[in-house]
């Protein structure tokens, strides 16, 4: 049975109010093998997001090595654009790990509440929070493996942050035997890099291609490829060239439809090698002059745009989805 078949019956009874320190106050999502609560780190009288693995699951070895794992590895990462990991632990037969907690959800909804896709001035800057994300992420020698939309959340003010580890992989113990068996899927097809989709030892420069096709996703509110099943989909991502985002937003500029598609080039050479020159490259898109700030201290208006988009972007979040 697939994790997420068995995540439909995890959370059917009712879970305890209170789990180690925490209390927990609502349900914000179930993912492919665990839930996630908002609660309150009583401790510090901290809202966090609970990730929640229950009895019937944490039994499984595979499982509980893997929520394990996850927790571990994410406490390696400590970033302004990374999902921090506070405390892992285990009560009353439930295993959960605390996360910082991202007040406005994921840049999926986001996109949602700006009619389907997000608009430029709005994805780049977000864009460039992911890159510093991601370099932080291989700087500690991990692999992410699964960018996508409902993996980047977003902050109070608006800052972007990776999140989800759970399949995430250090490099250094990256070897032939980590490939999947063809019936395995390891990341999410409409955005796997054609090297994963053929099973293939993945790189860096992986987790740059689904980068870009998650931008690309959020830019035009249309998958890069999608077919009637995931094998299907993984097809079109091998065999099919990757589209160009400029023609289905007319008004995008060149140079962000030139990140994007170097991003997801075909071939790993003629992508960025690194996060860091992905960031590079948005940066000079990017108007790097001190006219007027962007959501924080950290971030600037691209290509000129005007001092709305603060107003914008918090007149967008209070739309309803």
């Amino acid at each position: 049975m697939r994790d997420e078949d068995r995540s439909a019956t995890i959370f059917k009874h009712k879970v305890p109010k209170h789990l180690g320190g925490y209390r927990l106050i609502t349900k914000l999502g179930q993912g492919g093998m665990a839930a996630v609560f908002k609660a309150l780190q009583v401790s510090m009288d901290r809202e966090v997001a609970l990730k929640v693995l229950a009895p019937s699951q944490a039994e499984d070895h595979h499982l509980r090595t893997r929520f394990m794992r996850e927790a571990r590895l994410a406490g390696r990462v400590q970033h302004q654009h990374v999902i921090a990991c506070y405390d892992s632990g285990e009560a009353n037969g439930y295993l959960f790990m605390a996360m910082e907690l991202a007040e406005q959800g994921d840049v999926l909804a986001l996109a949602q509440r700006c009619g389907g896709r997000l608009p430029e001035r709005l994805a780049l800057p977000l864009m460039r929070d992911c890159a510093r994300g991601l370099d932080a992420i291989h700087r500690a020698n991990l692999l992410h493996r699964d960018l996508k939309p409902a993996n980047i959340f977003l902050s109070a003010t608006m800052c972007a942050k990776l999140a989800d580890l759970g399949v995430a992989k250090d490099v250094r113990r990256l070897t032939d035997s980590d490939q999947p068996a063809q019936s395995t899927i390891i990341g999410t097809p409409a955005y796997m890099a054609p090297e994963q989709a053929r099973g293939r030892r993945p790189d860096f420069r992986s987790d740059i291609y689904a980068l870009g096709a998650t931008f690309f996703h959020l830019l035009t509110s249309r998958l890069p490829f999608l077919g009637a099943t995931p094998q299907e989909t993984m097809n079109l991502v091998m065999t099919r060239p990757s589209p160009d985002p400029g023609a289905l937003v007319p008004h995008l500029t060149a140079e962000t439809t030139r990140i994007i598609r170097r991003a997801m080039a075909k071939v790993p050479e003629d992508r960025h090698r690194s996060a860091a020159e992905l960031l590079d490259e948005i940066e000079t898109v990017l108007d790097p002059r001190p006219r007027s700030l962007w959501m924080d201290h950290s971030q600037f208006f691209p290509l000129g745009y005007s001092e709305e988009l603060p107003r914008t972007a918090a007149a967008l979040l209070r739309c309803p989805l």
